[in-house]
């Protein structure tokens, strides 16, 4: 963002964005942690989503509000770091990507859960699906890689 004040609405609604998704996705994974009865499956993905709705959040601001750094020309290294992971918006579209997918895990679970119960108890353990929620996460990072953004 520039110092234009023609960006200071878009600017707040960034900020406020991020601010209420740190507070009720924090609240809820607090929730999920402190209450043992909300340690099951859907939970889980539940959860994840909002560790992830977390994190988006928080790189909104980072990414949006807060003003971006200058690049460093002394040092290439990190200017090209920089240029090709923070000023392309990198790790925003990476957690987007991810809570879209997870999103539709979450769905396919519950498909499973719902038409295919005695199944889906029987085939479902908690290393499966620790690595289901760890999909989300490497497949929305990579697929940024490979979009040709970085």
């Amino acid at each position: 963002m520039s110092d234009d004040l023609s960006y200071l609405p878009t600017t707040i609604v960034y900020a406020l964005f991020g601010i209420f998704g740190i507070v009720g996705n924090g609240l809820v994974l607090l929730v999920i942690a402190l209450v043992d009865d909300l340690h099951g499956v859907t939970n889980l993905f539940i959860a994840n989503q909002s560790l992830i709705d977390l994190c988006t959040s928080v790189i909104l601001i980072a990414n949006y509000v807060i003003p971006l750094p200058p690049l460093p020309i002394d040092r290439p290294a990190l200017a090209s770091f920089l240029c090709k992971y923070w000023y392309t918006r990198y790790p925003f579209w990476a957690l987007i990507t991810a809570s879209s997918l997870n999103l539709v895990l979450m769905t396919l679970e519950r498909f499973c859960a719902v038409f295919y119960p005695i199944r889906f108890r029987r085939q479902t353990n908690s290393k499966l699906l620790k690595f289901i929620a760890f999909l989300p996460w490497a497949i929305g990072f990579l697929f940024q890689l490979s979009s040709g953004k970085v």
